[in-house]
C-alpha cells in the first residue's frame, strides 16, 4: 500500500509538474539584461534588493527612437513567478505603476536568471553583475 501510494505521488508530480519554489536570497542581486532586437533594443541594469526593493535604468529604442528607461517598485516571489508592482515607470502604457507584471523564472544559477514573460510569449536572460 505505501508503494503504490508513493508511485502515485510521483507520478502526479511528474504529470502535472510541481510548483518550485525560487529561494529569493539567491535571485536578489544586480544584473545586465541586453535585448537585440529587430524592433527593441534595451540595455539596463537592474537591482532586486534583498528587502523586495527593485530599481532597473538604462536605454532602449524603438524602430532607432532611443527613450531612457527607468522603474522603481518592488518584487516578490510567488512560487516560480516573480511578481512586480511598480511605483514609477517611464512607460507607463507597457509597464504600469501599481498593477503586478508577472514573469515566470525559468531558470536561476550564480552567473544569469532567465525569465519568460507569458503575456508577451518572450524570455530574457539577465546576466548577473559582480558585486562591488
Amino acid at each position: 500500500m505505501k508503494i503504490t501510494l508513493a508511485c502515485v505521488l510521483l507520478l502526479t508530480s511528474v504529470a502535472f509538474g510541481m510548483e518550485r519554489e525560487i529561494d529569493p536570497a539567491k535571485l536578489a542581486g544586480t544584473y545586465e539584461l541586453i535585448v537585440d532586437g529587430r524592433v527593441i533594443d534595451i540595455r539596463a541594469t537592474k537591482t532586486y534588493g534583498t528587502d523586495g526593493s527593485y530599481v532597473s535604468q538604462g536605454k532602449g529604442s524603438l524602430f532607432g527612437v532611443g527613450k531612457k528607461l527607468k522603474y522603481k517598485g518592488t518584487w516578490r516571489i510567488e512560487g516560480e513567478e516573480i511578481v512586480f508592482l511598480l511605483s514609477e515607470s517611464s512607460t507607463p502604457k507597457q509597464a504600469p505603476v501599481g498593477v503586478p507584471i508577472r514573469m515566470v523564472v525559468e531558470s536561476l544559477t550564480e552567473s544569469e536568471m532567465v525569465l519568460y514573460d507569458p503575456k508577451e510569449e518572450k524570455r530574457y536572460t539577465e546576466k548577473r553583475l559582480p558585486s562591488k
